[in-house]
């Protein structure tokens, strides 16, 4: 994060959330660490 560079872990927490939607399983905590880091991610606004 510190260096621009993409986290594991968005990747793996993305993934799982899709595995869920496509298996029919919540998967709560995942999407709320994916959405976190979407949300560090973005870009600021004013």
């Amino acid at each position: 994060m510190g260096e621009g560079r993409r986290l594991e872990v968005e990747w793996l927490s993305g993934s799982v959330v899709e595995l869920g939607e496509a298996a029919g399983v919540p998967t709560p905590l995942n999407r709320a660490v994916r959405d976190i880091l979407e949300l560090h991610r973005a870009p600021a606004t004013e």
